[in-house]
């Protein structure tokens, strides 16, 4: 038997394995950086310094891998033992440069840079930071010689002609600069400076905000942690409604570089535009812990606090900003519409200040303006300007207008308030008995109200309810296009959360605007206003742009929930025998002027008082210090507790006479006391939001409670205070059943003066006609009352 074979068995000596070349080293290390692993990569580059001979390129990458963790101290002292190895490597010392750029060490920037041409007298990257550093004091002749000595020695080098592009900035040559940086991004597609600068430019110089994005994101392709780019792209996107994303580019811009004052600024700008002021408030507030006293946080502070309804609070914001130097006129103009909101009139700027204000420029909210001033041209002018400093200042897109008329009408209405908001208390009856036979109803809504039942209720009554509060301007215009909207209804104009901006570029054929701003949106894309005989009387073209469309009345009188509840005087803290006048307007539309008035009224009524709503203690404290200064006893004014609406109509109930707000009436308010029962004084001004109040009496044949100028109106209130009997009259008048079954309360009927009125606007515009100023009769006949001229 032959024996099994043996296997031969190899001994394999033990040798310690081969070390990696520097050369792996730094290559493994540039792999795990690409993956973003920086912990593997520092590891890596940890090795390369102690297992392989001294070599600056593991320090030197250690100080960008450094640098990268927002780092810029151990960035530098990397570069130093990189230098200390090699004194004379020119991109070592290129990135030192760079880290001491980043730390505004300007001195130390310039002796690196001479250094380098010391080494390489021709270098381009040397040449580009003296050019800097000249632009950075001013000297752009230096700036440019230092640039174009770069580029003869080096015609192609993007860094070079990226800062010839900066230097003609600079200089205001905007189109020089433009193709600059499309070249330099020519010349080297990975140069990120080169696409954050043509993203801007293509921003402003050509109003191109999708292709500034795609500059934008291709900065970030190139490189994800650059923090301008986060930056740019981050404000680009707020513009664009997209918030969440705009938010999260911004914060990882502050991310990259924990001190950026200027990211915070702009998160808080996006934040209170989009209308999340809790949000923008805590990004004031992190900006200002960590970046310290910056101007430009504490006026957005400001802002967002005013827009809480924190106005004290927003004015001690406003004076930090300007202590630590804000300059801007218009926190000014904003302070002084705050101190008005608490009755503050010390601080709070007369009529010749506002007018000087726009007189000067200066850009004036012009909703604020409509409290203050009644002159109509004076408001078109406010108007005017903003629309002119607008970011969507910019002329209308063309439109193909329909050759034909059809016969049922797309209406589209665009506001941010279909929610507990006044324009649904007005208009939600009126939307619900809208005709659906000839008719098709779209809501653009602004304001995502999920968890509102208002919001649900119009989320019920519209053909398609669109939420479009993340879209941008553009992107609404394009849906309500291809939608076919025929009449597109504007319901906010220059008031919070509206969207000018897609009324300017023309979401339809026919434009209009109604009823949420009281004035003239100076818009010229919006073709038409609704108005009616009293607030648009005869003559009043001139107040507007837009083409006045006069309906029977402005608005119907809608029914409101009434608590059952029967209030005391002494359960609301009244005097039981006292004549009670009351205003439970805004206070932001108290005057001094109007304030004169009501003191005199109480002055000759003897056991008056005067009732007011006030949302903060300051306006109490205000008030009575002005009732004292008249000669009134400050104990003659009460304040009225908030409660819920149908409890708020209920003890409205209590008040004798309710006197009306100059120049900015009284108007939801107005139909609030109407339907309670509680009479309604006022008086005409001289224009629309002065008219409003006379508007509803007028609509529901009380003209006897128009006083025809404010000392008519003064010595009707003292008349009336000393009547209870003729109150008692137009109480009973106000609540009979023959007044509320009157044409006014009808929206079914008002609602066929809209559509009337719609189908008028868009045969115009389908037969190519201009806007022309139109009134609807009672019986619903238009009538187009002239042809404007044509130039």
């Amino acid at each position: 038997m032959n024996p099994i074979p043996r296997i031969v068995q190899w001994h394999i000596p033990t040798v310690a394995p081969a070390k990696p070349s520097l050369e792996a080293l730094l290559a493994e290390a540039q792999a795990h950086r690409s993956r973003g692993d920086v912990k593997s990569a520092h590891a890596t580059l940890v090795r390369a310094v102690r297992d392989c001979p001294p070599d600056p390129r593991p320090y030197r990458e250690l100080g960008r891998l450094a640098e990268s963790l927002q780092r810029p101290e151990d960035a530098l002292a990397c570069h130093d033992r990189a230098l200390a190895i090699e004194p004379r490597d020119v991109e070592t010392l290129l990135a030192k440069a760079d880290v001491l750029v980043r730390l505004a060490r300007w001195d130390e920037v310039r002796q690196v840079a001479m250094t380098v041409l010391t080494i390489e007298p021709d270098h381009p990257d040397a040449r580009v930071l003296l050019a800097g550093l000249a632009q950075l004091s001013g000297n752009l002749a230096e700036a440019e010689q230092q640039v174009r000595a770069a580029l003869a020695a080096h015609p192609t080098h993007a860094g070079a002609i990226n800062m010839l592009g900066k230097v003609l900035l600079a200089r205001g040559d905007r189109s020089g600069a433009l193709a600059m940086f499309e070249r330099a991004t020519e010349a080297n597609p990975a140069h990120v400076e080169a696409w954050v600068n043509l993203g801007a430019m293509q921003l402003t110089e050509r109003g191109d905000r999708q292709k500034a994005i795609a500059c934008y994101r291709r900065a970030l392709e190139i490189n994800p942690n650059y923090p301008e780019a986060h930056f740019n792209l981050g404000a680009a996107l707020f513009d664009e409604k997209s918030v969440k994303e705009a938010a999260g580019h911004l914060q990882h811009a502050i991310a990259l570089r924990p001190i950026y004052p200027e990211a915070y600024v702009n998160l808080a700008v996006g934040l209170i535009a989009s209308m999340y002021f809790d949000n923008a408030l805590q990004a004031c507030d992190r900006g200002l812990q960590v970046c310290g006293d910056h101007p430009g946080l504490w006026a957005q502070k400001a802002e967002a606090l005013a827009l809480m309804g924190r106005h004290q609070a927003a004015i001690e914001a406003g004076r930090r900003a300007i202590d630590f130097g804000y300059s801007a006129n218009n926190l000014k103009v904003q302070m002084a519409s705050w101190y008005r909101n608490l009755c503050d009139w010390r601080e709070g700027g007369d009529r010749a200040a506002w007018r000087a204000w726009v007189d000067s420029g200066t850009t004036v909210n012009p909703f604020v303006l409509l409290s203050i001033d009644d002159d109509p041209l004076l408001q078109k002018r406010a108007a005017a300007q903003s629309v002119q400093n607008g970011k969507w200042s910019k002329a209308s897109l063309p439109f193909v207008r329909k050759g034909e008329c059809v016969s049922k009408l797309r209406i589209g209405y665009l506001s941010p308030d279909f929610r507990n908001h006044p324009i649904m208390t007005i208009l939600g009856d009126v939307f619900e008995a809208h005709d659906r036979a000839q008719f098709e109803w779209y809501a653009f809504s602004l304001v995502a109200a999920p968890d509102d039942p208002v919001q649900a209720r119009a989320v019920a009554i519209f053909d398609q309810f669109l939420d479009v509060s993340e879209w941008s301007d553009d992107r609404i215009v394009a849906h309500a296009r291809e939608l076919g909207i025929d009449v597109m209804v504007d319901l906010a104009g220059h008031t919070q959360g509206s969207r000018c901006g897609a009324l300017a570029l023309r979401c339809a054929p026919a434009q209009v605007t109604y009823i949420g701003y009281p004035g003239t949106t100076a818009v010229p894309a919006i073709d038409y206003i609704f108005g009616s005989p009293v607030v648009t009387p005869t003559g009043s073209e001139s107040w507007f742009t837009e083409q006045p469309i006069r309906l029977p009345w402005l608005v119907p009188v809608l029914p409101r929930t009434v608590s059952d509840r029967v209030w005391t005087r002494a359960e609301a803290g009244l005097p039981q025998d006292a004549v009670v006048f009351c205003s439970f307007n805004n206070t932001y539309k108290f005057t001094p002027e109007m304030f004169d008035v009501w003191m005199n009224i109480l002055r000759q009524v003897d056991g008056s008082v005067l009732w007011l709503y006030a949302k903060a203690p300051e306006v109490e404290t205000n008030l009575r210090r002005e009732a004292q200064a008249r000669g009134i006893d400050p104990v003659r004014l009460y304040f009225a507790g908030a409660v819920d609406m149908p409890n708020y109509l209920a003890r409205m109930r209590l008040a004798d006479l309710f006197l009306d707000t100059h120049p900015y009436n009284a108007h939801t308010t107005a139909l609030d006391a109407v339907w309670a029962g509680l009479p309604v004084l006022t008086f005409e001004g001289g224009s629309f939001v002065s008219r409003m109040a006379a508007g509803v009496l007028s609509s529901i044949g009380l003209r006897e409670l128009v006083a025809a100028d404010v000392t008519d109106y003064e010595a009707r209130a003292v008349a009336l205070g000393r009547d209870p009997a003729r109150l008692a009259d137009l109480r009973q008048r106000l609540l009979s059943p023959e007044m509320r079954t009157s044409p006014p309360f009808d929206p079914a009927r008002f609602a066929r003066y809209l559509e009337a009125a719609y189908r008028a606007m868009h045969e115009r515009a389908a037969a190519g006609l201009p806007p022309a100023p139109m009134e609807v009769s009672v019986d619903g006949q238009v009538t187009v009352l002239q042809s404007p001229a044509v130039c």
